[in-house]
């Protein structure tokens, strides 16, 4: 309120001017609203609002979901898990006064095994606080040693664990009752129990598995009935898979350091079909060498063991020319097991070099694919424009009516996080 004389002399009465403030729209924003700006920022960020309004005042401490990754690190330790930043955390988790859905910690590098003892007390703390959706993924530096406190988490939904070293399941442990979406990342197993044999006894929600550069050393997956989605990726020497007829999406990613699916699915020789046939699996997403004999007997394998393909995409990160000898002779041996892809409406192959393997494939799998909607072909930008415009000419030969075909040139990208798309 202000007062102001008038300008004809002070004899004259004051007068009240009201100066009206603008509205605090900030502090008057609905509940829902401001959960969700908090939630959207980063934690760095979410704290900072306490100052805007008595409204906003330690609203960041309810916040479900907790993210600490290279966003809310100082630039000169980023993606280092320091004392600083790790009291930090434990100052978060010690305020916080609501329920914790989510937690995600992603650090480029653990800088000693002090800071295992660190993440280990987090998981006790989210333990009791019935945490759903719990990530923990270390890029180099020390393995974070799992230990009790992670089977205590038994409301957890998803699970993502990397570099980390499993040495025993705890007695007591009656498995993840809730677990739909498990993660595994150059996860170290060192169990004496059978710990894939317990993932499908023990976990009986579970839906999908990826697994990621898991070693050397052998093992077996029991697929659970559940499971739907199987992601391999990486190197695996010595891995058998059971049970796997009731998965609907199969992704294979290979090193390559292995460069040929052969080793994967056979020893000696490549059947036919495999003994279990996957009728429920509707989606394929293989990395291969289609210049590689082996690679293209492996794919027809798992082809013809799955006849309700709807979605197949085929990934050539690492190709090799093919002599038209050994090409020849392949087509030949497919016409006398022949396989019609009856169900199949989307076919993408990515990263390809122009060869002859390649559109002898799109040859076959244009002509049996009675019911193909769409054909992405993506080929690498390092493929000179003649080669180019030669295998577009020869491709253009398969266009059908029914089929809606794309042929382009792509920038050599990983687009392997992606999944089906």
């Amino acid at each position: 309120m202000i007062y102001w004389m008038h300008p004809q002399g002070c004899s004259q009465r004051r007068r009240k001017l009201t100066v009206r403030r603008p509205p605090d729209y900030i502090s008057n924003l609905p509940d829902g609203i401001i959960e969700e700006i908090i939630q959207r920022l980063p934690i760095k960020d979410s704290v900072r609002t306490s100052v805007l309004s008595t409204k906003w005042k330690n609203r960041w401490m309810t916040i479900p979901n907790l993210i600490f990754d290279e966003h809310c690190m100082r630039q000169s330790s980023r993606k280092v898990l320091t004392d600083k930043f790790a009291g930090i955390i434990d100052q978060v988790l010690v305020q916080h006064t609501g329920r914790i859905d989510k937690f995600k910690l992603s650090v480029y590098y653990l800088k000693a095994e002090y800071a295992c003892s660190y993440i280990d007390h987090w998981i006790d703390v989210l333990s009791k606080k019935r945490i759903q959706d719990l990530s923990i993924e270390i890029d180099k530096g020390c393995v974070f040693v799992v230990t009790d406190s992670l089977f205590s988490c038994k409301n957890l939904r998803i699970l993502k664990l990397r570099q980390v070293l499993i040495r025993h399941l705890p007695a007591a442990f009656n498995g993840f009752k809730h677990l739909k979406d498990l993660y595994l990342d150059y996860v170290i197993i060192h169990c004496e129990d059978d710990f894939y044999s317990l993932l499908a006894s023990k976990c009986p929600l579970l839906e999908k598995l990826t697994m990621k550069d898991m070693g050397k050393a052998p093992f077996v997956v029991q697929v659970p009935p559940t499971l739907k989605y199987l992601h391999l990726i990486g190197m695996f020497t010595n891995m058998r898979i059971e049970n796997a007829e009731f998965l609907t999406v199969f992704v294979i990613r290979v090193s390559t350091r292995t460069r040929s699916l052969y080793e994967y699915l056979s020893i000696g020789f490549i059947p036919v079909k495999l003994p279990t046939m996957l009728i429920y699996l509707k989606e394929i997403f293989l990395v291969m060498d289609i210049g590689n004999i082996n690679d293209l007997a492996s794919a027809f394998c798992l082809f013809r063991s799955a006849p309700n393909l709807e979605r197949v995409r085929i990934g050539e990160w690492f190709s090799t020319p093919t002599s038209m000898e050994y090409a020849d002779l392949f087509w030949h041996i497919q016409k006398k097991f022949l396989y019609r892809f009856n169900k199949l409406k989307f076919l993408r192959l990515e990263q390809l070099s122009c060869w002859t393997s390649e559109v002898l494939l799109i040859d076959y799998m244009m002509r049996y694919s009675p019911h193909l909607e769409e054909l992405i072909i993506e080929v690498k930008e390092t493929v000179n424009t003649q080669g180019f415009l030669w295998f577009k000419h020869i491709v253009g030969r398969y266009r059908s009516p029914r089929t809606r075909v794309v042929v382009k040139v792509v920038k050599v990208h990983d687009r392997f996080e992606k999944g089906l798309s």
